[in-house]
């Protein structure tokens, strides 16, 4: 077992060792155009749509749809609480979600 005074010991070279390994980082210089970068566009150049809009109307579209297929499945099948419960709690989210990501990652590549 160990005293109190070996662990604070122990203790102040661990942090001795820590303070040694801090050492300073170097940024790669920025390109002009990431520097002039804005959250709306360039400065001085031309803004692009909002694609925030675009995200958003797609998800909201993506969740009519799933919500009208999973209504319609249910309505002529019968096919039960359960199969409800599963298409609306968790189906119905995962391809909302799928389809957001999907808008998003097209959006910044372009």
């Amino acid at each position: 077992m160990l005293t109190d005074s070996e662990v604070d010991r122990r203790f102040s070279m661990l942090v001795a060792d820590l303070n040694l390994a801090v050492q300073a980082v170097e940024w790669p210089v920025m390109s002009e155009r990431a520097a002039e970068w804005t959250p709306r566009g360039p400065i001085g150049g031309e803004t692009r749509p909002n694609g925030i809009a675009v995200l958003r109307l797609s998800g909201a579209g993506m969740l009519l749809a799933t919500v009208a297929v999973g209504v319609f499945v249910l309505w002529t099948l019968n096919v039960g609480v359960v199969v409800g419960l599963l298409w609306f709690g968790v189906l119905v989210p995962a391809l909302t979600l799928a389809a957001v990501t999907l808008v998003d990652r097209v959006r910044r590549r372009s």
